[in-house]
Order: structure tokens, then C-alpha cells, then sequence
């Protein structure tokens, strides 16, 4: 299982990867933008994420529009 942890503070990331990284593999991303590029690129790999988890207070961004936007991005690819 490919597993997407989002969160703009290191200490964070890195305690969820611990907590997560038994159920899959783990990719972390710091801000809005970077988790985008990583979502985009997985799904033109074909090997999209299974789980996402989002900081809801992102510095410089919002965890709820992050989620809309990577929502709209599996609606353009008919991704369940």
C-alpha cells in the first residue's frame, strides 16, 4: 500500500511515517504544492495512493482545499 503523509512540520511527518510506514510504503510531502506534484505524478505512474493523511493547518495553504483539489484531480482520471 503506497501511503501519502502531508504536514508541514518535520517532527510530524516523521512520527507518522513511524506509525504508518508497518501498513506500506511511506512518501512525505511539506506543503500543499509538493504533495500535489507527488498525487499527479503517482497517478501518471499508475501507482496511485491508497491513503492520504492531511494536516488540516498547512503553512501557507489549507488541508480542506488540498483534499478538494486532489479530489478533482482523481475525478479527471476516473480513479475510484
Amino acid at each position: 500500500m503506497r501511503i501519502l503523509i502531508i504536514d508541514d512540520e518535520m517532527t510530524v511527518l516523521t512520527k507518522m511515517k513511524v506509525l504508518f510506514s508497518a501498513f506500506g510504503d511511506c512518501t512525505l510531502a511539506l506543503t500543499a504544492q509538493q504533495a500535489l506534484q507527488m498525487f499527479a505524478a503517482a497517478i501518471q505512474e499508475g501507482a496511485h495512493f491508497s491513503l492520504i493523511t492531511i494536516d488540516i493547518q498547512l503553512g501557507g495553504s489549507n488541508g480542506i482545499n488540498l483534499l478538494e483539489a486532489l479530489n478533482r484531480l482523481e475525478n479527471q482520471h476516473a480513479l475510484p
